[in-house]
C-alpha cells in the first residue's frame, strides 16, 4: 500500500492528479485514520483512458494508411 503522494511519484504526476483518479473511482482505496492508501501494483499497472469520443476502426485504418504514406514520402528511397 502506498500513499497518494507516493503514487504520484511512481506515476510521475501531481498528488492532485492521483486524487482526481481516486475520486473518479479508478483506484481501489483503503482509508485509515484519514489517510488514503492505494495498492502499489494498481498504481504501477494503471493505463489511462483515452479522452474524448471513441475512434472507429475505419478511422484508425485511414490514419494508419496516411501515416505510412507520410513515412514513404519522407524516405523515398525505402521500397514498400
Amino acid at each position: 500500500m502506498v500513499s497518494q503522494s507516493d503514487a504520484a511519484r511512481i506515476r510521475d504526476v501531481s498528488p492532485q492528479a492521483i486524487g482526481r483518479l481516486v475520486n473518479k473511482g479508478r483506484f481501489r482505496t483503503l482509508r485509515i485514520g484519514g489517510r488514503v492508501l492505494l495498492d502499489r501494483s494498481e498504481v504501477e499497472n494503471y493505463k489511462p483512458r483515452r479522452k474524448g469520443r471513441p475512434v472507429s476502426e475505419r478511422i484508425q485504418l485511414v490514419e494508419c494508411l496516411i501515416s505510412s504514406r507520410k513515412a514513404s514520402v519522407a524516405f523515398p528511397f525505402v521500397e514498400e
